[in-house]
C-alpha cells in the first residue's frame, strides 16, 4: 500500500537500459505521449493527442552509447504505462532490438532471444513519511545488466 501510494506521488523513480536501433535526437529528451491499449493485439497505439481512454505516458531518456548502428539508451519511468517504453521507442523510429511485438525480428541481428530492455534501478526519494518503509529514503539500488553489447556499447559501465 505504502509503496503504490509513493509510486504514485512520484516519489519513486524507475529507471531501464534498452538496446534500440539507430540513434535518438536529440541524445537526452522526453518522449511524451498518449497510450491506447488494443486488447485484440494486445498492443498499445501511441498517439500524439489526448483520445477518449488513452492515458498520458511520459518517458525521459538519455543516450548512454552509440555505436553506429545500435545506441544503449537510459530510461526514467515518469508516468508507468504498459508497454510504455517499448511503444515509445517504436513509435520515435528506434524500436527495441529483440521485442517481438514492436519490431520486426528481421532487425535482431544481434541474436537476443528477448526484447533489450531491463530494469536495473530505482531511487527512493520520499517527501513525506513512508512508515516502516523510512530506511529506503535516499537509497539507489542497480542491479547488473545481464547482456554484453557490441562495439563501443559494451564498454558503458556506469
Amino acid at each position: 500500500r505504502i509503496i503504490n501510494e509513493k509510486i504514485r506521488k512520484r516519489e519513486i523513480d524507475k529507471f531501464y537500459l534498452c538496446i534500440i536501433s539507430g540513434l535518438l535526437e536529440p541524445p537526452k529528451g522526453k518522449l511524451e505521449c498518449y497510450i491506447l491499449r488494443n486488447m485484440k493485439t494486445m498492443r498499445v497505439e501511441v498517439l500524439e493527442r489526448p483520445f477518449p481512454g488513452a492515458k498520458h505516458a511520459v518517458t525521459e531518456y538519455r543516450t548512454l552509447a552509440f555505436d553506429g548502428r545500435y545506441s544503449l539508451v537510459e530510461c526514467r519511468l515518469i508516468t508507468g504505462r504498459t508497454h510504455q517504453i517499448r511503444a515509445q521507442m517504436h513509435h520515435a523510429g528506434h524500436p527495441i532490438v529483440g521485442d517481438p511485438k514492436y519490431t520486426d525480428s528481421a532487425k535482431n541481428d544481434l541474436g537476443f532471444k528477448h526484447q533489450a530492455l531491463y530494469s536495473y534501478k530505482i531511487k527512493f526519494d520520499f517527501r513525506s513519511d513512508a512508515g516502516e518503509l523510512n530506511y529506503l529514503n535516499r537509497k539507489t539500488f542497480k542491479v547488473d545488466v545481464p547482456f554484453s553489447l557490441p562495439g563501443p556499447v559494451n564498454r558503458i559501465k556506469d
